[in-house]
């Protein structure tokens, strides 16, 4: 494998990506051969007989939908290529939802991926790291600055905990580590539908307008592991509207549950169900459960996930799919007592990067905010 000098000289080859198809199908195989793509974590469930099996060529057409997206999205995109056989991807794209709600800028890596030995591996991912993030930050000075004369960005990712090179390439760029996740997963349609698991005191009803201010209390007394509330350089108000706005936007598509016992809001769950394109695949995933400090220990969450399954299962899902961190133990041994099985693991990563005028340049301390236009790119 080539030295990461050369390397980094091989990615600045820029060409137009717009009219390159035959760059689409070279990027989508890239991710067909990536061993960690969106639904690797499928053939790790049992009764995966049951699922309907997509043949190669719909994922193939998921994955190009969603390369596609991103280039309409004006994601940047870095690729690496070795004697024509493409070996590297790179993509950053910004989060626009994150960064109204957290109030600043704030950049995803969908993907970072690259093929060899480990060590060459790694040299590819360290290398489209900094030409990527270099490109982020001349596009960001190209906008009109801040105030200040200042602006950060806020990178984030999340790799699976198994792509070690990518943690590796990440932390040598003083990426840091936030949270760990732990998914779960279980197959709807190879079992009946779960019993209810209310007692008679537990009634689980859709969540009301009344409701909705005793639901947000209850999360934000509740939520401390998540990658938000456990990041010490987000604001806990930044973070508290993050799900603020995120409890609104489910109450509105009526997506929440709540637990009542006595008439009192003992707890909730908020879940929404995915159609994922040319798939033929319905994915239930519970985004948040939450119970009142003063009904813990009392069933009242696995009441709720056993009303969200038995929703599930009512609506011919296939997979039931929830995440909590790996330090929230009491949420781990809810989901394993209510027949979830351990599907993915990851770690969360994030890093400031502050943009300065061209005179003074130090990406790695903070700044304020700002705005830029993000425009497609890759380098072969």
């Amino acid at each position: 494998m080539e030295p990461i000098s050369k390397t980094i000289a091989n990615i600045k080859r820029e060409v137009d990506f717009h009219l390159e198809l035959s760059r689409l199908s070279a990027l989508t195989q890239l991710l067909m051969r990536y061993p960690y793509n969106p639904f690797h974590w499928i053939k790790c469930l049992k009764h995966i007989p049951s699922l309907p099996q997509a043949p190669q060529a719909d994922l193939s057409k998921y994955l190009l939908n969603q390369i596609q997206s991103f280039i309409k999205d004006n994601a940047l995109i870095k690729t690496y290529s070795n004697n024509h056989q493409l070996l590297g991807l790179c993509i950053i794209n910004q989060d626009r939802w994150d960064s109204e709600q957290l109030g600043f800028k704030v950049l995803k890596i969908p993907y970072l991926i690259a093929f060899g030995s480990n060590s060459g591996q790694q040299n590819i991912k360290s290398a489209l790291l900094r030409q990527a993030i270099s490109d982020c930050l001349k596009q960001c000075r190209e906008v009109p600055q801040a105030p200040s004369g200042r602006q950060a960005v806020y990178i984030f990712t999340r790799m699976p905990d198994a792509d070690a090179t990518s943690i590796n390439a990440l932390q040598e760029m003083e990426f840091m580590p936030v949270d760990s996740l732990i998914t779960f997963a279980q197959v709807l349609k190879a079992h009946p539908s779960p019993a209810s698991g209310s007692s008679s005191k537990v009634v689980v009803v859709n969540c009301s307008e009344e409701d909705l201010t005793s639901v947000m209390n209850i999360a934000f007394d509740s939520f401390i592991f998540d990658r938000f509330h456990s990041d010490r350089s987000i604001p806990k108000a930044a973070a508290d509207k993050v799900y603020s706005t995120w409890l609104k936007n489910s109450y509105q598509r009526g997506e929440i549950l709540v637990a009542k016992t006595n008439d009192k809001i003992a707890g909730f769950i908020a879940h929404r169900i995915q159609t994922i394109p040319y798939l033929d695949l319905k994915i239930g995933i519970i985004d948040l459960v939450a119970t009142h400090n003063n009904f813990r220990n009392l069933g009242i969450a696995k009441s709720l996930v056993t009303a969200s399954l038995n929703y599930f299962s009512n609506q011919s899902v296939d997979i039931a799919k929830v995440g909590t961190q790996a330090a929230n133990l009491p949420a781990i041994r809810l989901y394993q007592s209510c027949g979830f099985q351990i599907a993915t693991s990851s770690i969360s990563l994030r890093k400031w990067v502050l943009v300065e005028p061209e005179s003074e340049q130090d990406p790695t301390r903070k700044g304020h905010s700002g705005t830029a236009s993000w425009n497609s790119s890759t380098c072969l």
